[in-house]
């Protein structure tokens, strides 16, 4: 099942327990990516 984990910039909490990632995970991926700053990330799934 595919969650959306951050919108325009903001993350849902919800579906980040869900996923069982930390944010710290997250960030790292997003790092990962490309992304410096939350509000650049537009979506993110997982």
């Amino acid at each position: 099942m595919t969650a959306e984990i951050v919108r325009e910039g903001v993350i849902n909490m919800q579906a980040l327990r869900d996923s069982k990632i930390g944010k710290s995970e997250l960030f790292e991926s997003l790092r990962e990516q490309g992304y410096v700053n939350l509000d650049e990330v537009r979506h993110a799934y997982l």
